[in-house]
Formats: C-alpha cells, structure tokens, sequence
C-alpha cells in the first residue's frame, strides 16, 4: 500500500468524533419522529370534529344511488368539443366500462367551473344514425340526479357526425334547456363529447344506450335507468379543513370505495426548504429507513390505491421513498349510520429531516473541517514524500538504463533523513556499475591491443614450420588447427575492433535523403541472393513513399546486424520479415523470425556490450558486439531500439520519431 494510501487510512480513524456526533443525532431523530406522530394524529382529529359538525355538507350520494361510481376529474384547460380526446390527456379521467357481447360503452368525466364534459366512446359493428326513413337507429337516454333530488332527462340522438344540440326535461314544469354536443363516428363505433350544467348530476348520473330497428328496442346497454354516484372533490370541504391542517402535512377525505372527495395541503414550514442532496441522505441514513415498506403514490386517477390503509386506523406507518420517508395515519369518519368515510394525513420525512438539520449541519461540518485540515496535512506530507521517492525511482531508473553517462550524484544526496541515507546507497551502487560498464566499454578494445601480438608470433612460427619441412599427415593435423585457431582469433580481434572504430567515426558519415522503401526493398533482394537458402520478405505497411533524411550507411550497417542475428537463430525454412510501418509522427522498421524466444530478463540488456544469449557454440566468433553496433547506430540517429517475443518468434524494432525527420514530399505508391 502506498504512503497516501497510508495516512489516508490513519487519517479516517479521526472519523470517530463525527460518528459518536451521529449516534446522539439518531436519537434525537427518534423523538422528533414520535413528535410527528402526535402532530399527525391531532391534525387529524381536529380535521375530524370540524366535518362531523357540517354533516350535512357530505351528502351520502351513496346511499340515494346505487353500483359503481363515476368520478370526474377537474380540467386543466377549457375542453373543446370536438370528438377527440387529445384535451382528456392530463389529468387523465378514470373510465366507467360497460361490455355487452362486442359492444362496448366507454364514460368519462370532467368539470371545469360549473359545466359537466362528458366522454362518450361506443364500440361496435357500424353506426346507426336517426335519418328520415331508417329503420334502425341508436340513441342514449341521460339522466341527472340534483341535489333536490330533481331529475333531468336528455336524448341523445343525431343523423351524422358533427355537432349536434340535446334538449332536457327538469322536473315537473317540462322546462326545455338546450345543450351542446359533438358526435364524431370512428372506425370502432363512435365518440362524443357532451357540456352541462354541474348542478343538475351531484348526486348520480345513469346513461342509457340503446339500438331500435323497427321501432322496437333491440339492444340496451349501459346502467338500466339506475343512477350511479357522480363524485368529484369539493371546494367547500376544502375550504372548512385548511384552516386546521397543520404546516407541511397533507390530508385526504375518501368515500367507503376509496374516491378521493377532497384534498388539503398545509403550508409550508420555514426549515421546509430544499437542501444539500448529501446532507439529505445522511440525515436519512440516521433514520435508517431501509427496512420500511416503499412508498408509492396513494391515488391513480384520484381512487385509493392501497385499500388496506384503511384498516390501519389511527396507526402511524413509516414508508421510504429513495432516500426519504413518509408518515401516513388513517382515521375513520362516520356521517351516518349507514356511510363512512375516511381521513388520511401524510407528511414527508424531509420535513422531519430538515428540523433536525441544522443541529446536525452544526456538528457535521465541524467535525468535517478539522478531518479534512487533518487529512489534508497528512495527505500533503504524503504527497512531498511520494514526489521524493518517484524523483529517486525515476533518476536512478533512467541510469540503469544507461539513457545518460552517471554523475556521480542521485537527487536527495544532501538529505540528513533516510531518503539522502537512501540516495546515497544508490550513489554508490551506480558508481560501481558505472565502473563495471566503462570496463566492459573498453574490454573489447584491450583484449583486441594485447592478442594481435602474441597472435602474430604465433602465426608466424605456424608459417616458418610449413616452410621446407616435410611433414606427416599427424603434423599436418596439428598445424592445421592451429591455423584454424589462429584465424578465429583473428575474427575476434576484428570484431572487437569493429565496435570501437564505428564509436570513433561515427561524426563522419553525412545526412543523406533515400526512400526508405525503395532501400528496404533492394536490401531485402541483396539478402536473399546472400542467403538463398533462407526466405527473406520485405512487408510494406506505409502505403506511401518514406522520403526521410538519415545517415544509410549506418543504418545499411545495423540491419546487417539484425539480419545476421535472425538468420542464426531462424527456423529452418522460415521466413525472416523486414517490415516497414508508419504513422504521422514517426517510421519503424521491424525484423522479425521465427525461433528461439529471448529471456524476459535479458529484453532490455541484451543490446548491451559482451552480452549474447547463444546457448550452442558456433563457427562464428560471437562475443555479443553485434546489437551493441546496433544501439550505437540509433542512438547517433537519437532513435529507440527494443526486442520482443511474438508470435513465435522475435522482433527487433528500430524507431525513428525524433532525428530522421520525413521529407515534406509524399508521393502516392
């Protein structure tokens, strides 16, 4: 583990003073959450006393009327009548369905002021329009159920789509009132859109539709001239509870099948403002709401939607919804023996989170600014230290790849703690090697000073004994391995000896503009008609002409070397690829063969002076020269080398990114 890493860990040990400032916090969560309950159910109470005492305002339309209920909901924006129901989008109605065979009667509702819109939608065979001389017709009977117990009839009849006018009788006196409406015919039956007075359905509504052919009833669907509930919410019992609904609580008044009759919100309270989204969530991880059942809306299309609340009376129910919480109570409401309604209070948990932010902010943020003043120091101090380290790594890493000539010197040298104690250690380690390097440098060179001599004698004495002497073929023998020795050892010296007079004149060769391709392309030529017995294949993946500045001879010279290198260690009849790519900023040649894997150990040394890897003696004199030229080579070019093993074999790549600059001319191939 590193050293931020560390005292980053130490540091979050300092964390125990906000932690124990948490647990105090929980429990003073915990009360304020029974406080809640309390509010709650005395919100509720009072909302309670106040509706018994105006029974007489909740009319029990339920138990004038019979079946299910129709519920209107109040419109956003002025409906227009017009047969489509693209202005019944939002808030979308519940719909009354009635099915008889294939025929299917589609109601829904809505009020805006005091007009009742009502959604007709018909689904059938085909559409029997009221024309002069048909003899098969349809039409709906609508009836309306006042509070006066007054009754209202309309006829719904027409002789084609558009809009049509509806004539009503009310009550005793035959008075005619004449309403707008819309009938449009669609592929499945029919739809239509109807305006009336409000008034005349607040205590039920019955629709007829019925189908006559030869003037007799033949097909009758709908609620058989029985009035069903029409509800909505109402304004007034809205306006008689707000006055005790407390702040940041909601309460509901539903009938006994869960229609929402009337809606009240509290005002908000001044902690009731949105705050930090992760001071929320803490405070709510206080609460520890995860093992409370999800909270999901309670009304869709204004009807209750979780029946079971209530059976819960007056039993306070916590509910999480993501990271907060919400509080519902249930209390019953009884207008008269035979009906019931039911009063539900809700109030959000962020409510209760916010009255408990602002001593926890006090105590959060405290213990927060001395952790983070403490960490930071630490985290600081951390980073200096890494910063000497890396500077240490860095430095004595780039010696160990001989980048540069060692100085004598590491960074942190002059420092009295154990990084300089360190530092030094390492100045000593890389002095030796440094000294090792300079040995091995000039090896070659001493070796090849103190043989030729005694080389030379040697030779000499080989040539004086086969001069007018007459030997047996045992003799001839002898002197003949001497011969070959003496000539292996010639091969050395000249290796050797080749390394130092290419460091020597290396200033002395000239720039020169070639195409790379062309040059890859004769020598690849050149090195099979050297080696026939090898496969040589010269793979161009540039698709344009190189045109680049370099020194070729040099370059001729290092290939020659790689070559040489992958013939020895190639495969029989394998191939050996000089591979030539590109990309925008830099060229590479590559050669490759198939054989014998490098050491990953020796990947990066193996370009070193005296290093070889040759496992087998050979008739060559390899003394591990050769990819030293070759590194001698890039870097006067000031390229990089690298060998690598894949795809069964090895690579040797040499890159030109920064001295063998293109040649702006670029010709297409």
């Amino acid at each position: 583990m590193k050293l931020k890493k560390q005292l980053l860990f130490i540091s979050i040990l300092m964390l125990g003073l906000p932690w124990a400032g948490c647990q105090s916090m929980q429990e003073i969560t915990q009360v304020l959450a029974r406080s809640q309950e309390n509010l709650l159910e005395n919100t509720l109470s009072a909302a309670s006393l106040v509706l018994s005492n105006q029974n007489e305002t909740i009319t029990s339309r339920h138990h004038h009327t019979l079946g299910p209920a129709i519920y209107a909901v109040p419109a956003q924006d002025q409906i227009q009548l017009d047969g489509y129901q693209n202005d019944w989008q939002q808030p979308i109605p519940p719909h009354y369905k009635l099915e008889q065979g294939q025929r299917e009667l589609d109601i829904a509702a809505q009020y805006r002021d005091d007009y009742l819109y009502l959604w007709i939608a018909t689904r059938t065979d085909h559409n029997r329009f009221a024309r002069p001389g048909s003899s098969e017709w349809e039409q709906f009977t609508l009836k309306g159920l006042s509070n006066q117990a007054q009754i209202s009839e309309y006829t719904l009849t027409t002789s084609g789509s558009g809009q049509f006018y509806l004539s009503s009788t009310a009550g005793s006196d035959h008075t005619r009132y004449r309403h707008l409406g819309y009938w449009r015919e669609t592929e499945q039956g029919a739809q239509i859109e109807l305006k009336l007075p409000l008034k005349q359905f607040n205590q039920g509504l019955s629709l007829d539709w019925q189908i006559y052919q030869n003037n007799k009833q033949a097909f009758n669907l709908g609620t058989q001239n029985t009035f069903r509930p029409l509800l909505h919410q109402d304004d007034q019992i809205t306006q008689m509870l707000a006055p005790v609904i407390q702040q940041g609580i909601e309460v509901y008044l539903v009938d006994q099948q869960g229609w929402l009759l009337s809606q009240v919100t509290g005002k908000r309270i001044k902690n009731d403002t949105p705050g930090f989204w992760l001071m929320e969530k803490i405070y709510a991880w206080l609460l520890d709401t995860s093992a409370l059942p999800e909270w999901r809306p309670l009304f869709e299309r204004s009807q209750l939607v979780y029946p079971q609340f209530i059976s819960q009376f007056q039993q306070a129910t916590w509910f999480r919804e993501g990271y907060r919480s919400h509080l519902l109570m249930v209390q019953p409401l009884q207008i008269d023996p035979t009906t019931t309604h039911y009063l539900l209070a809700t109030q959000r948990g962020e409510v209760l989170i916010r009255l408990a932010g602002s001593a926890f902010n006090r105590l959060f943020f405290i213990s927060l600014f001395a952790f983070v003043i403490t960490a930071g120091g630490l985290f600081a101090y951390a980073s200096w230290l890494t910063w000497r380290i890396n500077k240490l790594s860095a430095s004595a890493l780039q010696q160990l790849q001989q980048e540069t000539e060692f100085s004598g010197e590491l960074p942190l040298n002059a420092s009295k703690d154990e990084l300089g104690s360190l530092s030094r250690s390492f100045s000593q380690l890389l002095a030796l090697k440094q000294q090792q390097t300079d040995y091995l440098s000039s090896l070659a060179a001493k070796l090849s000073h103190e043989i030729r001599t005694p080389l030379a004698v040697i030779r000499s004495s080989i040539d004086n004994l086969t001069q007018g002497q007459h030997l047996d073929e045992e003799q001839t023998t002898y002197i003949q391995r001497a011969s070959n020795g003496c000539i292996r050892l010639s091969q050395m010296i000249t290796a050797m000896s080749e390394a130092k007079r290419l460091e020597q004149s290396l200033n002395d060769f000239e720039l020169d503009t070639v195409s790379l391709n062309d040059m890859l392309q004769e020598l690849s030529t050149a090195y099979q008609h050297t080696w026939p017995s090898q496969s040589f294949v010269f793979i161009d993946q540039t698709n344009r002409q190189i045109i680049a500045e370099i020194y070729p001879e040099l370059l001729v010279q290092a290939l020659d070397k790689l070559i040489d290198n992958a013939i020895d260690f190639a495969e029989p009849n394998s191939k050996i690829e000089l591979i030539l790519s590109d990309n925008e900023l830099d060229w590479q040649i590559d050669v490759y063969n198939q054989g014998s894997s490098i050491p990953e150990k020796m990947t990066r040394t193996i370009f070193d002076s005296l290093v070889s890897v040759r496992s087998t003696p050979t008739e060559k004199a390899h003394l591990g020269l050769g990819l030293f030229i070759v590194s001698m080579i890039m870097k006067h070019h000031k390229g990089t080398f690298s060998a690598k093993n894949t795809r069964q074999g090895v690579a040797f790549s040499l890159n030109f990114a920064h001295f063998s600059r293109l040649i702006p001319k670029r010709l297409d191939k």
